[in-house]
């Protein structure tokens, strides 16, 4: 196993200035070590990568983020090695990869947000990702993928033993009316849009994305549904708590900013149908993983097994998707118009 200073030097000719610090984690993910490294005032991220991110996916960040880049974007820009490669991998396959530090505010209260000016952020960003024109090569398999997630939830129903995810994969079996969004306005996106990752100054206002490994070609609606589907539940994922007000706060943001403007009663049913879908499509993936037991993150330190964690963040997904449904179209609409 190499040592953090032979990774290192893979990136930089003199690493006796280098500073190194550990960004805490509690759980395993996607990236289970990130690094802050400092080298005489200029800030980077380190960070240890799960090899389920193939070199492609590294390849289309860096074209993606030098063109946004280009259209006055601050984004997290990876850096090459000093050989010229994507990422460093070490012997025992360890993959590592460096970008520049973007200065910011990773803010976990919904309420110390401007909910409109991160509606408004994605619009923005939406169109500007259109304009790179760029499909990603190879991205992550079947992300997004949302039928491919119901025919796996039908094979995988008998291997659930918990009686309550049980009852849960029946019943998404069994709803008749499913609106499928993916192929609606579909471009480039960021494909993981919760408001954990965008970066925020000191007073709420969100600037920039980060953690970009997602960038798919796939429906605008994917994003925005993502992003309302995050502000609607705790950090964990667990508890679910709408509010209607905080919805049509990012959905005005959004609309008022779009520069190819659709029907506003077209954009709010395709909104909902996007926050239904990614809502589902979550709870799906949570109960798939409660079988599997490989694929997500789980709090150690809360949390006695993945499948625990799995099955309490189906179920709370689960929940959401019910709460959303309560939702009255014609309410969310009737506001929408007075406002847009």
């Amino acid at each position: 196993m190499e040592s953090l200073s032979q990774i290192l030097s893979n990136y930089f000719i003199n690493i006796n200035n280098l500073i190194a610090s550990q960004i805490p984690k509690s759980e395993e993910g996607l990236f289970n070590k990130t690094f802050i490294v400092q080298d005489s005032g200029i800030y980077y991220i380190l960070q240890k990568v799960n090899s389920i991110l193939k070199e492609n996916v590294f390849y289309n960040i860096e074209h993606i983020t030098e063109r946004m880049s280009k259209l006055g974007w601050e984004m997290p820009n990876i850096i090459r090695t000093r050989s010229g490669t994507l990422y460093h991998q070490t012997k025992d396959g360890t993959i590592w990869r460096l970008y520049n530090y973007i200065l910011g505010e990773n803010i976990k209260d919904i309420n110390k947000i401007d909910l409109y000016m991160m509606g408004s952020l994605l619009s923005k960003f939406h169109s500007d990702l259109y304009k790179i024109n760029f499909i990603p090569k190879s991205p992550i398999s079947n992300f997004h993928n949302f039928s491919y997630y119901l025919k796996k939830i039908e094979r995988l129903k008998k291997f659930i033993l918990d009686k309550k995810l049980y009852s849960i994969a029946e019943d998404i079996l069994t709803i008749k009316e499913i609106e499928i969004i993916s192929t609606k306005n579909v471009q480039l996106i960021h494909g993981d849009c919760r408001f954990q990752n965008i970066i925020y100054d000191k007073n709420g206002i969100p600037f920039t994305f980060i953690d970009l490994d997602t960038f798919m070609n796939g429906s605008i609606f994917i994003d925005i549904g993502d992003l309302l589907r995050s502000i609607s539940c705790d950090e964990e994922q667990i508890r679910p708590s709408i509010s209607v007000d905080n919805i049509k706060k990012v959905i005005n943001g959004y609309y008022n900013c779009m520069k190819e403007k659709m029907g506003k009663v077209d954009f709010v049913k395709s909104t909902l149908a996007g926050f239904k879908q990614i809502t589902l499509e979550l709870c799906m993936r949570f109960v798939i993983d409660y079988v599997e037991d490989y694929y997500f993150a789980w709090d150690k330190e809360k949390y006695s097994s993945r499948k625990e964690n799995n099955r309490l963040i189906a179920i709370g997904q689960w929940d959401l998707y019910n709460q959303i449904n309560s939702i009255s179209e014609k309410y969310l609409l009737d506001m929408f118009l007075k406002e847009a």
